[in-house]
């Protein structure tokens, strides 16, 4: 069984790698040995494109290559190395032109990309229909059993009661391994890159073993199998691919890793700097930690019951449908009257995308909603945080005049 973030790790591999994978892939379709969980489906459907969107923008900044600085100099006009050193600058701009013109034929045929992208033209060609797995799902069951799993701790998704979903997705996919469980009464190697402590025991930030709990509830829906969670790399050494492709995708996956230990940091780091403005910009008031249940933090308001402080750390990119999930939960807590009422901070280390949105086009992806304000400013390198916009009822309540 297949992970999401297995099925994107081609997008950033070699067309050795790819090939590979296809023959990996190939052998276990033809003996019936490969499942795909419906959530993962729908979570590849909508990661693929940022997936290609990251791909274009890397692209599209390499062409922004200016030419040479020349300048204009008469009295070395007589000398033959002047002369050499203004051929060489003609031909390297000649050839910088070029490659921004092959670089634009690049960027064309990825703008041209549908469903026709060459990993999505693999999983089109090789996973059938019968191949995903969604077993019938009653909504009422879902929300109770993570309510239940969330208030003891049960793995999985325990640890993502402040993603937007709540943690549903991670479940939804623990649900079809358990029905391929009861249902074939066989055992399941789950190839994931998945690390989190709901997953998996961990020491010294290294994860050692899946989770008993996980382990154990397998066994009792198969009836005596048993479980595993595999790397991609591992999954990939074990069914023969070369030694060069699995080296591939294990440096892959450090890098993965590496970057999401980096946002992970950041997002604390975030947190606290935030934590630390709203303490003093409201000295009067008492700011509440409510992690790691939603809101991050309130601040307790004399007159009412309090506002809710939701804190988001984006970097290079704003997930709108994300942004919007939280602001709708924050309006719904305000609704109910758990809250008087929301603002959601937007926080980032990427300068650029905090002027898009202070001072650029970005401030239209912020969703217009009832009782929901919104607080835009950077993460500084020494950890500070401050404020350069602030949206109350879609209107400019304050703006950075810099």
């Amino acid at each position: 069984m297949l992970d999401t973030n297995v099925l994107l790790v081609p997008y950033d591999t070699s067309k050795e790698s790819l090939n590979q994978i296809r023959q990996t892939y190939a052998t276990l379709v033809a003996e019936k040995r490969l499942i795909i969980p419906g959530q993962v489906a729908r979570e590849f459907a909508k990661n693929r494109a940022n997936k290609l969107r990251k791909l274009y923008q890397q692209l599209s900044r390499k062409r922004n290559v200016g030419q040479l600085q020349k300048g204009r100099y008469p009295l070395l006009e007589s000398l033959d190395e002047y002369q050499q050193t203004v051929s060489l600058e003609k031909s390297i701009d000649d050839l910088l032109g070029e490659y921004q013109e092959a670089i634009g034929k690049v960027l064309d045929r990825i703008r041209e990309w549908n469903w026709n992208d060459p990993v999505s033209l693999l999983y089109g060609e090789l996973f059938a229909e019968d191949m995903i797995l969604d077993p019938p799902i009653d909504e009422a069951r879902v929300k109770s059993e993570l309510a239940r799993r969330q208030l003891h701790k049960i793995p999985p998704s325990y640890k993502d009661s402040a993603k937007d979903d709540s943690g549903v997705g991670d479940l939804l996919i623990w649900f079809t391994i358990l029905t391929i469980g009861e249902t074939y009464k066989k055992s399941v190697i789950f190839v994931s890159g998945e690390e989190k402590a709901d997953w998996w025991y961990r020491s010294e930030n290294q994860p050692l073993y899946p989770r008993y709990e996980l382990v154990d509830e397998f066994r009792r829906y198969s009836e005596g199998q048993s479980f595993h969670i595999i790397e991609f790399s591992h999954f990939l050494d074990l069914y023969g691919a070369s030694e060069s492709v699995v080296a591939e995708v294990r440096q892959e996956e450090r890098q993965i890793r590496a970057e999401q230990a980096s946002i992970r940091q950041q997002a604390f780091k975030a947190a606290e700097a935030v934590f630390e403005w709203l303490r003093m910009t409201y000295p009067d008031r008492e700011i509440v930690r409510n992690e790691p249940h939603f809101p991050d933090f309130i601040i307790v308001n004399p007159e009412g019951i309090g506002t809710g402080v939701e804190i988001k750390f984006f970097r290079h990119r704003i997930p709108v449908p994300r942004l919007r999930a939280t602001a709708h939960r924050g309006y719904y807590e305000v609704d109910k009257g758990e809250l008087d009422d929301f603002i959601v901070v937007i926080v980032s280390d990427d300068e650029a995308l905090v002027d898009e949105l202070t001072f650029g086009p970005g401030r239209k992806m912020l969703p217009e909603i009832s009782n929901v304000s919104y607080i835009v400013g950077p993460l500084t390198p020494s950890g500070k945080f401050y404020r350069t916009l602030e949206l109350r009822d879609g209107r400019v309540a304050y703006q950075a005049d810099f």
